[in-house]
């Protein structure tokens, strides 16, 4: 049985790990545990795209629930073949963008633990299959995005959605390296 939440849960599942370890790890395993998670997703994409090429439409329903008349207060994913294309897009462009930040910028764990986060909701909002699910996984997708956007600005990760006035000024001032 195929398993829907395996290329959202895997990502985040790693980026939890490398995020509390990544004082103690260095820098290329750290890297190395990304894009094998990375690949890992890609594969998984691979087998949804073999499964969903079988059968017409895989709905995941979390929670056990199934289909009935009525608002459904559960959140779901659904399969086809266009999300599983989707999500093997997501992995290996995730990959490949590891392995640029690992060569040209130098990347530390936060890095590939925010990319990791951005990677499992990115693979999430691929198979959304309702509205809450889908705006979940956009929110995520979207800090995440800041934060990365940040760690290529100023060489490290921080919260560029905090106060992006005051990162701003401490920028004009010199204060950010």
């Amino acid at each position: 049985m195929l398993t829907p939440p395996i290329p959202v849960v895997l990502p985040l599942v790693a980026a939890a790990l490398l995020a509390s370890v990544h004082r103690i790890v260095p820098r290329w395993l750290a890297a190395l545990i990304a894009v094998f998670t990375a690949l890992v997703v890609a594969c998984v994409a691979v087998s949804m795209v073999v499964y969903a090429r079988d059968a017409a439409l895989v709905v995941y329903w979390f929670g056990g629930a199934s289909t009935h008349v009525g608002p459904v207060e559960r959140l779901a994913f659904v399969i086809d073949d266009s999300s599983a294309m989707l999500v093997l897009l997501a992995g290996i462009l995730s990959a490949m963008a590891m392995i640029f930040g690992f060569r040209a910028f130098g990347a530390d764990g936060r890095f590939y633990a925010w990319a990791l986060v951005f990677l499992g909701a990115a693979s999430g909002l691929c198979i959304a299959g309702d509205v809450l699910t889908l705006f979940i996984c956009f929110a995520v997708v979207v800090a995440a995005a800041i934060v990365l956007c940040g760690a290529c600005r100023f060489r490290a990760v921080n919260w560029a959605a905090a106060s992006s006035w005051h990162w701003e000024s401490r920028c004009s001032r010199g204060q950010v390296r």
